[in-house]
């Protein structure tokens, strides 16, 4: 929520209403072999927001998008599944992201240039 509110602030955020989050949630689904994203460096790199090391965006292409579950009933349900989706860069190499949906959804935003 601080991201949302640093980079669009606490009036935008004060509008948002449940339509929006669903709408996000839907749009956030959608994820699919050869989209364009641009995913952040603090996927690989220790970034704080007071550090030298800022926050950076690199564009690439999903290659492969998978979901895992696992069926253990000592694992919460919540828990028991995960999207793991695999990127390549412009560079040629390439980088797998777990929990895409789950918890890596702040390190990653659809592309802005295509």
């Amino acid at each position: 929520m601080q991201f949302v509110r640093d980079e669009y602030g606490l009036q935008w955020l004060d509008r948002i209403q449940t339509h929006h989050l669903a709408a996000y949630a839907e749009e956030m689904l959608t994820l699919k072999v050869g989209d364009r994203i641009e995913v952040s460096n603090s996927l690989w790199e220790w970034v704080q927001e007071d550090d030298p090391c800022q926050r950076e965006w690199i564009r690439c292409r999903v290659i492969s998008v998978s979901v895992t579950c696992d069926s253990a009933a000592s694992v919460p349900a919540i828990d028991r599944c995960h999207t793991t989706c695999t990127i390549r860069f412009e560079n040629g190499s390439e980088y797998e992201i777990q929990g895409i949906y789950e918890w890596n959804r702040y390190n990653w935003r659809w592309s802005r240039a295509n």
